[in-house]
């Protein structure tokens, strides 16, 4: 869902946003390489429509630190 006082000026962006890790995995994959599809650990926040609030950012840096222990 876009949000936001500035989510008109990305018209369209939710719905390509939401395509892009099945795009960006299939890459990596054919790549070899790893990928962390950073939305299923956190979202826009409601202020902006676009950048990630305190608490995103500490969820992103806690899913790629388990991510990095793991490999």
């Amino acid at each position: 869902m876009e949000q936001g006082p500035i989510s008109a000026d990305f018209f369209g962006a939710n719905a390509k946003t939401v395509a892009l890790p099945e795009y960006c995995a299939k890459l990596a994959a054919a790549r070899g390489v790893h990928f962390l599809d950073a939305g299923k650990h956190i979202a826009s926040s409601p202020v902006d429509g676009v950048h990630f609030d305190p608490a995103g950012h500490l969820a992103l840096a806690q899913a790629v630190a388990a991510r990095i222990k793991n490999l």
